[in-house]
Formats: structure tokens, C-alpha cells, sequence
């Protein structure tokens, strides 16, 4: 038996977590495949309005702040921590992975995020579409 009495022996508990991951992979992949197909449908105000609420709800910025022209660090005075936080909201929210460093140092307006992103649902539509 297990270190307690109430323990199944290790040997189970093994294959009952390796189960277990199995199973949430498996969910993870389903709702992976879901979102996407949700991302690729996604009209551009849909984006441009989750890209505000992120905004909104991440950095209490006022709505009337977040226009497209609205630069990152004067206008909405984000610092560069904020930048990585922004970056973590953006994936999550979208399920993406942000890796190109080339293109996020280009970004400066809030108009410049809306065009990434939409250029990353058009990239996956690409993909998937051949």
C-alpha cells in the first residue's frame, strides 16, 4: 500500500494521474480546436472590441482613451511590464502564441495591436485553408 492506508499503491496512482493528464489534454485539445474555429469567424470589430475590453479590465483605462491613433506609452501610459503583461492578456484571450520579438517592437498604437492580431486570424485562416 501507499505511505498512508488510505492510498492506493504507487504503481496506481501513476496510471490513474497519466489518466487523468490524458484526459485534460484530450479536453484542452477540443477546446483548442473550438476557439480556434471560433478566432477564424472573428470579425474585426469583434477583435477590436476584445482588444478594448482588455484594455478596460487589465489596466483601468477609461473607454474613450482606447482609439485606434491612442499610443501605448504616452497616451495610455503603459510602461514596458505592462507591455508583458498586455502580451500574456492577448494570448490568453485569443489563445495565440505571440513569438515574433520583430513585430511586437513595431507595434506603438492601439490601432497597430488590432492590425496584428487580425493579421494573425488572417495567417491561421491561411493555414488551415490551403
Amino acid at each position: 500500500r501507499g505511505l498512508f492506508y488510505n492510498q492506493p499503491p504507487f504503481k496506481k496512482r501513476k496510471e490513474n494521474r497519466q489518466e487523468c493528464v490524458e484526459k485534460f489534454i484530450c479536453f484542452r485539445r477540443n477546446k483548442r480546436i473550438n476557439y480556434f474555429q471560433e478566432f477564424k469567424v472573428m470579425t474585426d470589430e469583434e477583435i477590436k472590441s476584445k482588444v478594448n475590453q482588455i484594455f478596460m479590465e487589465e489596466f483601468e483605462i477609461p473607454q474613450e482613451k482606447i482609439v485606434p491613433e491612442a499610443e501605448i506609452f504616452t497616451t495610455l501610459g503603459l510602461d514596458s511590464l505592462d507591455i508583458v503583461d498586455l502580451v500574456v492578456a492577448l494570448e490568453k484571450v485569443f489563445e495565440v502564441k505571440i513569438k515574433s520579438r520583430e513585430s511586437l517592437q513595431q507595434i506603438r498604437t492601439v490601432g497597430d495591436i488590432y492590425q496584428f492580431i487580425i493579421k494573425t486570424r488572417d495567417s491561421l485562416k491561411e493555414s488551415q485553408n490551403p
